[in-house]
């Protein structure tokens, strides 16, 4: 069956709102659903709805939560998903490396707190677009665990994006 992709979007958004999940952050994250199925990762794409729904019935997943910066420097961000999805979360996170990349040269955005975040091709896919080059995120364990001081670094997923230097054949263009 062929259903038009503003539609399944549209069905995307509608189910994650009346789950909860704030309007503009849902859009967030259908748009990485379906960009992710349209670039052919079906195991990350729409077929996680029933994942995230699984998450939502068992109390695991945090569908009001609103990603925020909790510590910044020029070159870094810690941003912290507050439990939810990790799409709206893994978009701020590479929209702040960019900044910080076409700024200081390099950007640095770590995510914690959050549960899947769909294809970590999508955000390596960002960065190119701004003329900077990306380094992707790892994958590591969900907020479902209260990690020891030890593993607190494994929980959490890295975003970083710098700018290449000057040469003679390429010139860079991620500047402010």
């Amino acid at each position: 069956m062929n259903v038009p992709i503003e539609r399944v979007r549209e069905q995307i958004v509608t189910l994650l709102t009346a789950w909860g999940m704030d309007p503009q952050l849902a859009r967030i994250a259908a748009e990485v659903v379906i960009e992710t199925d349209l670039a052919g990762v079906d195991s990350h794409g729409v077929s996680m709805l029933m994942d995230y729904e699984n998450s939502k019935s068992r109390g695991k997943l945090n569908l009001r939560a609103v990603p925020r910066v909790v510590r910044e420097s020029a070159t870094t961000a810690l941003i912290d998903a507050d439990a939810g999805l990790g799409h709206p979360a893994a978009v701020m996170a590479m929209g702040i490396a960019i900044k910080k990349a076409k700024a200081m040269g390099v950007g640095v955005a770590s995510v914690f707190n959050s549960h899947h975040f769909g294809a970590a091709g999508y955000y390596a896919a960002r960065a190119p677009s701004q003329s900077c080059r990306h380094a992707p995120p790892c994958r590591c364990s969900g907020p479902t665990r209260s990690p020891s001081p030890r593993r607190r670094a494994a929980t959490r997923r890295f975003s970083s994006t710098w700018r290449p230097p000057p040469s003679p054949t390429t010139r860079s263009r991620c500047t402010s």
